[in-house]
């Protein structure tokens, strides 16, 4: 069964896709389960336990973005639908046991969201104020963080620009934006 609700992470206003698993075959309550969430905010599908649920709601914005970042992570690790505990959201309730990504990682991993978006060199990726992935992949919190990120990547010279505004417009990856991504030692930064 599927509904569409809030994302459980970011709340009002992000809306997700909700898989329903905590009931088995029988109709009994099996928390043992997860549910399944696809949520553009949180950067894509994640699985969600039933105590998690309970300890998400304390988390500040700070918390939630390196939550978010997490979930990036573990997907960039091959983890297609990375599990929320209780015990993950806890390490993230505390602006001191978990350091937010530095500037470059962010920029790096927006450059890698951008080069996720085509498979064809030079093809321009539409990132507007609404694009809510680019906020889950460079860890932001509002459209300028990803606004600042953007242009950074543009005074490198990793990216182009056309049709922009204020609310955003498109991107391309230039030769050097590939040749940075090519040269990245390691993913991202995963906690």
């Amino acid at each position: 069964m599927t509904t569409t609700i809030d994302c459980p992470i970011w709340g009002t206003g992000y809306k997700a896709i909700l898989y329903k698993t905590w009931m088995n075959f029988r109709g009994k309550l099996d928390i043992d389960k997860e549910d399944l969430i696809i949520s553009e905010r949180a950067g894509g599908p994640y699985r969600l336990t039933r105590q998690a649920y309970a300890a998400i709601w304390r988390l500040e914005e700070h918390g939630k973005a390196r939550l978010t970042s997490w979930l990036v992570g573990q997907r960039l690790l091959g983890i297609a639908e990375p599990i929320v505990t209780d015990e993950i959201v806890m390490s993230f309730e505390s602006v001191r046991n978990e350091q937010a990504l530095s500037v470059s990682a962010r920029a790096e991993r927006l450059l890698l969201f951008i080069d996720r978006q085509t498979d064809r060199l030079g093809a321009h990726v539409p990132i507007f104020a609404n694009t809510l992935a680019a906020y889950a992949w460079s860890e932001s919190t509002d459209w300028r963080d990803v606004d600042y990120l953007l242009d950074f990547l543009r005074d490198q010279g990793w990216i182009d620009s056309v049709f922009w505004g204020e609310g955003g417009g498109q991107v391309a990856l230039t030769v050097f934006g590939r040749t940075q991504i090519e040269g990245l030692s390691s993913l991202p930064n995963t906690p």
